[in-house]
């Protein structure tokens, strides 16, 4: 038994499927144009707002944490990160992306921020960042966690800091 909605044998869509296209798309544009001019019109706050007096001295986020790019940038960016999260590890390749286009003219300052209830390791990889620092090679056991690893085990730490060039363990 053939259906009158769905295609025909010749190939052609039919007119009954057309419509339901056609009027899906109208209300899917529809939804986006409200939804803009809402946040357009109704909601004037900005989409990440950043308050003042949530950060009264930026300087002394800048001050503590691991450094990548030249100490005298003109400008610091403060990178709260956790090593298991996707996303960071997402915003960390645009980051280095863009330091190499902007000729390194800003540094980054990485601040760890594992969220324990959602990373089991995490803290133990901020950790291990904070060896690979003081051995001098915090930007490379850094790259290493945010693109080689897909799980962060203690096994994994440890294979990370052996495989770097200059063996960390």
């Amino acid at each position: 038994m053939r259906r009158a909605y769905l295609t025909a044998e010749d190939g052609h869509v039919t007119r009954a499927l057309d419509v339901a296209i056609s009027s899906v798309l109208a209300a899917a544009a529809l939804t986006m144009t409200v939804l803009a001019v809402r946040r357009e019109i109704l909601d004037a706050r900005p989409m990440i707002a950043v308050r003042s007096w949530q950060v009264s001295s930026p300087e002394l986020y800048a001050k503590a944490g691991n450094l990548i790019g030249p100490a005298d940038a003109p400008v610091t960016l403060v990178v709260f990160a956790d090593y298991e999260c996707g996303f960071c590890r997402r915003m960390d390749e645009t980051i280095a992306a863009v330091q190499v286009r902007q000729h390194l003219r800003f540094r980054t300052v990485y601040r760890h921020y594992p969220i324990k209830s959602r990373h089991a390791h995490a803290e133990a990889a901020a950790l291990a960042a904070e060896c690979a620092a003081e051995q001098g090679h915090f930007e490379e056991y850094h790259r290493a966690l945010m693109k080689d690893s897909a799980e962060l085990s203690t096994e994994e730490l440890l294979r990370l800091a052996a495989k770097r060039e200059h063996a960390l363990i």
